[in-house]
């Protein structure tokens, strides 16, 4: 739970500072190496934006990326904060978020109508039987 709440203050700090994810990318890459480093990720996170966490917890979450090397590529780290940036050159509005997830919604809830329906029909014409318990 927490890693999903640091995640989510440091888009929201990028969001803030309007950034999108090539331009966040350059903020954390502080030698412009091409690649972040832990120590890039710690001097951005803790320093810069001064997010409030321990050094062990921001260590755990570094290692929980999974990285294909022992630093961040521009391609990781859009695939890991991308979805809560455009890529587009602007960030993207919570509202915008907001409303793609009431349609999932309501597209997920008239399915599970039409599969209740379904299961209701096939109860009643005795096409279905559950063995007791």
């Amino acid at each position: 739970m927490w890693e999903e709440n640091l995640t989510q203050a440091i888009c929201e700090t990028l969001r803030n500072k309007r950034q999108n994810v090539e331009s966040a990318f350059q903020i954390f890459d502080a030698d412009s190496d091409g690649y972040i480093s832990f120590d890039d990720f710690r001097a951005t996170v803790m320093g810069t934006f001064k997010i409030r966490v321990r050094e062990d917890e921001l260590a755990t979450y570094w290692n929980k990326l999974q990285l294909q090397h022992v630093k961040m590529t521009e391609k990781e780290f859009q695939a890991k904060f991308g979805p809560y940036l455009d890529v587009g050159g602007r960030t993207t509005k919570t509202e915008d978020r907001s409303d793609n997830l009431k349609d999932n919604l309501q597209r997920i809830n008239a399915v599970l109508g039409r599969n209740t329906e379904e299961l209701k029909r096939n109860i009643n014409e005795g096409n279905f039987f559950c063995p007791p318990f």
